[in-house]
């Protein structure tokens, strides 16, 4: 038995995709008053605009460690509720992992004994 050898084309070949910009391209995209200024303080422009989620921490570093965390049902439950409430308030989606860093932020050592 021979098989049958189709060549296989690239089927975005036939398509007219540019390229990617290049890295001085995207340096001319900054306006004149934020050039010369450091990422956090872009970024804290950036959220005064309402461009994105602002809260501090998102504007001082970003979040790179990764837990695991089992949850009960009754508090997942209670984690969609405050995204719901958030949501239904704001106009603005947020995630769970955004939930959990702000009430770890906003914790104390009064609030746990």
């Amino acid at each position: 038995m021979a098989k049958d050898t189709v060549k296989k084309e690239n089927p975005l070949l036939s398509k007219n995709i540019p390229k990617p910009p290049s890295q001085t391209a995207r340096a001319d995209t900054i306006s004149e008053p934020e050039k010369g200024k450091t990422v956090k303080e872009q970024t804290e422009r950036t959220a005064e605009r309402g461009n994105g989620f602002s809260y501090a921490d998102q504007a001082e570093e970003k979040a790179t460690i990764e837990i695991s965390l089992y949850l009960r049902p009754s508090q997942d439950d209670k984690l969609e509720d405050l995204k719901r409430e958030y949501k239904r308030r704001t106009r603005k989606k947020i995630s769970s992992n955004q939930i959990m860093r702000l009430l770890i932020d906003r914790a104390t050592i009064e609030n746990l004994l």
